[in-house]
């Protein structure tokens, strides 16, 4: 017969490495929020209006004006 004086085991191993966790993921989220997306350099990209590119013409890219009927 159990009494209400008998003790929980706490396996002290497992909160420790739970703890590690925890605080893992803590410093991986501030230092995501600590970049500040907008200071970083941003990459080129390509803009389009209408089916027709802005900016420069892209060598790369010119294949794709042309029309085959």
């Amino acid at each position: 017969m159990q009494t209400m004086e008998s003790a929980t085991v706490v396996n002290l191993d497992l909160r420790r490495e739970r703890g590690r966790r925890v605080a893992r993921v803590i410093d991986t989220r501030r230092r995501i929020e600590s970049t500040d997306r907008r200071r970083r350099e941003r990459r080129g990209g390509r803009a389009w209006l209408n089916g027709q590119e802005l900016g420069e013409r892209r060598e790369g890219l010119a294949h794709l004006g042309a029309t085959h009927d």
